[in-house]
């Protein structure tokens, strides 16, 4: 597993119902997909929102999935 997956893997994830969640920006970054696609593809039980604090603090919805 190359560097950037594995720094990814361990910082950029939720616990939900004792399963990872990624962001799924950060996990179509690391592999050059387009988000909004890979989002019409998922089923929605692999899918979620998650309120997250951006860097001025303020509250920003952003998408979660526990697919790889």
């Amino acid at each position: 597993m190359s560097p950037v997956l594995r720094s990814m893997f361990f910082h950029n994830f939720d616990k939900k119902d004792d399963q990872p969640w990624f962001v799924l920006k950060d996990v179509c970054d690391v592999l050059e997909l387009r988000a909004p696609e890979v989002k019409q593809r998922l089923s929605d039980d692999v899918v979620s929102t998650r309120t997250v604090a951006d860097s001025l603090g303020r509250n920003q919805e952003t998408t979660i999935i526990n697919v790889l």
